[in-house]
């Protein structure tokens, strides 16, 4: 059983062509940002890493507008689940494109700081196996926690189910791209969100295992919030002027949260803060979205935008990231 693992994790779960196919998938995403979005924004001047609520949160086109840059200056290279390990990785196997921008944008979500969250197909790509670990150790009962493990990684049912949606041909169908070259994981758009939504499952997928904790309190840093130093260290590294933002959720998902796992959620903006602090890097950040100015109806669920929300919410961030001078304003200056 060992030389059965073992010969796994060399040849194939290491392996380059087990993760690019098809490209509808977590991992496949993540080769289509290496080889096509890259390559339609050669020269930028911001970029943008982070999750799929920020990839929808901001239109490389509206943020171009209200920072006076020309187009092609910012690319959004956000992802479905995207973690600082899948940012980790983007800048280590591409420091020669991060290093041509000036500024490296990086989502923040609450989900980094609280191990509710078991790790997911592209971070165990990438994971050290300390990291992986500590991801599942993080679930709580560890027994359950591998069993779920083995049944993930190796029975293979999620990546089967990518092949099964991708349809009769997996190795050809490409991965849509918008007009600002960002991935298009949505079946369609949403021109406005419903009056209200459940966020019951969203609140239990990133706090449920929280819960089992005296007083809903989390245990330890996770292994995502490291890994988010390493972004830092290495967006640095290529000459990069590093900036978190936490893109706001609706309002039911905050009441949930703060209803149900009150004491996760201040240690999360606790940690947040003081890994900005010590890594003087600015924060923008806002929790509701009413604090930008969106209303209830500017999300299609617990926290992602519709397409204009996203422009409004574009120049709440513009306006921000000129008051810290990371970039110029329309004038130049």
């Amino acid at each position: 059983m060992v030389a059965f693992l073992l010969a796994g994790e060399l040849f194939v779960a290491r392996s380059e062509w087990f993760w690019t196919w098809p490209e509808r998938s977590r991992s496949g995403a993540f080769r289509v940002l290496e080889r096509r979005v890259m390559a339609r924004r050669p020269n930028p001047v911001v970029a943008i890493v982070g999750s799929s609520r920020l990839r929808d949160a901001l239109a490389p086109a509206a943020l171009e507008d209200e920072l006076g840059l020309p187009r092609g200056a910012v690319a959004n290279l956000s992802l479905t689940s995207g973690s600082p390990l899948d940012e980790r990785a983007l800048l280590q196997r591409n420091g020669v494109w991060f290093s041509r921008a000036s500024v490296l944008v990086v989502g923040v979500e609450d989900w980094y700081f609280v191990n509710a969250y078991a790790p997911h197909e592209r971070e165990r790509r990438f994971a050290t196996w300390p990291e992986q670990e500590a991801g599942w150790a993080g679930r709580g009962d560890l027994p359950r926690a591998l069993l779920e493990h083995c049944v993930w990684s190796f029975g293979a049912a999620r990546r089967l189910g990518d092949l099964v949606r991708a349809g009769p041909r997996p190795l050809v169908r490409p991965l849509r791209l918008d007009g600002d070259d960002r991935l298009t994981w949505r079946r369609a758009k949403v021109a406005e969100g419903p009056p209200s939504v459940p966020v019951g499952a969203a609140v239990r997928r990133y706090y449920g295992a929280v819960g089992d904790h005296a007083a809903g309190e989390v245990r330890g840093p996770s292994f995502r919030e490291a890994a988010l130093r390493d972004v830092v260290r290495a967006g640095r590294a290529a000459g990069l002027r590093v900036v978190f933002v936490q893109v706001p959720w609706r309002e039911e998902y905050v009441d949930g949260v703060e209803g149900g796992h009150a004491a996760a959620w201040r240690t999360y903006h606790d940690r947040l803060a003081a890994l900005a602090g010590r890594l003087d890097v600015p924060l923008i950040a806002a929790d509701r979205g009413s604090e930008s100015g969106l209303r209830r109806t500017d999300f299609v669920d617990y926290g992602h935008m519709t397409e204009a929300a996203g422009a409004r919410y574009a120049a709440w961030l513009a306006a921000r990231l000129r008051a810290i001078g990371v970039v110029a304003g329309r004038d130049g200056r």
